[in-house]
C-alpha cells in the first residue's frame, strides 16, 4: 500500500483509504531492518524458514532467537503459513535466507509446493523496500536459498 501510494500508483481516493488504513497498522507492525516472511500453497505441509545472520548464526525452529536479537515467529507445520523473521537493527552483512522442505503432504500427486518469499528492508518506514520471490520445493528436505 505504501509503495503504491509513493508511486502515485493507485487513484486518489484509494490512495486516501491505504493512508488511512496504514495509519491504523503502524503501530501492530514494528519498524525493523530487514523482515522475512514465508506462506506456502499447499496444506498439511511443514516448510521451513532458515535465515543465516551475517555472522553465521542460523535462526530457525529449534534456533529462533539469535544473540543480535533475530528472532522467527512460531513454527508452522501442519498449515498454510506464515513463519516471518525479523530483527529490529540488522547487523552489517549478508543476511542468507533459505526455506527447506521438512514435510510435504502426502495426499498430493507430486508433491510440489509453492512458497512465497516476502523480504522487506526498512520494513514500515517510508523507505521500506519490498522484494518477493516464489521457490517450489518438489521433496522431502528440498533446500532453495533465496
Amino acid at each position: 500500500m505504501r509503495q503504491a501510494v509513493r508511486r502515485k500508483a493507485v487513484q486518489p481516493r484509494l490512495a486516501a483509504h491505504f493512508g488511512r488504513r496504514l495509519e491504523q497498522l503502524k503501530d501492530s507492525l514494528a519498524r525493523v531492518d530487514l523482515r522475512v516472511t514465508i506462506a506456502w500453497n499447499t496444506d498439511a505441509t511443514d516448510v521451513g524458514l532458515w535465515v543465516f545472520e551475517p555472522d553465521g548464526t542460523k535462526v530457525f525452529y529449534q534456533a529462533r532467537r539469535s544473540k543480535s536479537a533475530g528472532e522467527l515467529s512460531q513454527d508452522m507445520t501442519q498449515g498454510y503459513r506464515p513463519e516471518r523473521y525479523q530483527i529490529a537493527k540488522a547487523p552489517k552483512g549478508e543476511h542468507r535466507v533459505v526455506v527447506l522442505y521438512y514435510s510435504p503432504n502426502p495426499n498430493l500427486l507430486g508433491c510440489e509446493t509453492h512458497v512465497e518469499v516476502v523480504v522487506q528492508r526498512k520494513a514500515g518506514s517510508p523507505d521500506e523496500r519490498v522484494e518477493r520471490h516464489t521457490v517450489i520445493l518438489r521433496k522431502v528436505n528440498d533446500r532453495r536459498g533465496v
